[in-house]
């Protein structure tokens, strides 16, 4: 196991930056910042600082909230945070410690050849 940190971003669906959408971008972000994965979550209904229920129904003109979510390590949120807020984004995000690896044997693909020391792999 691998001790690092659990980064999830929120923000509203249809959100641009660069006229790109944010969950792109966000991925994008992440891969320069380093980290080799993430997940975006589309939620059913939320609500933030302001108590506005969002769920995207027919008669809700705002848009239903997304997550997007990513373990790796400290240095790496921490570099991802910090682009984030050099671009000037506004987003909402918990940071917490977690523990991570993997399990079982990675399938081999013919003619690449493993990679060792990779995020979340203990040398």
């Amino acid at each position: 196991m691998v001790r690092g940190v659990k980064l999830e971003i929120y923000f509203a669906e249809n959100t641009k930056h660069e006229r790109v959408d944010l969950e792109d971008w966000l991925f994008g972000a992440a891969r320069w910042a380093g980290i080799s994965g993430g997940v975006m979550y589309r939620a059913v209904a939320g609500y933030g600082r302001h108590g506005e229920l969002r769920d995207g129904g027919l008669f809700d003109k705002s848009a239903p909230p997304m997550m997007a979510c990513f373990v790796t390590t400290h240095e790496r949120a921490q570099a991802f945070l910090d682009y984030l807020a050099k671009e000037k984004l506004q987003l909402f995000y918990p940071l917490s410690e977690t523990e991570f690896g993997i399990v079982g044997e990675r399938p081999s693909v013919p003619g690449r050849q493993p990679q060792a020391g990779g995020e979340g792999e203990q040398q």
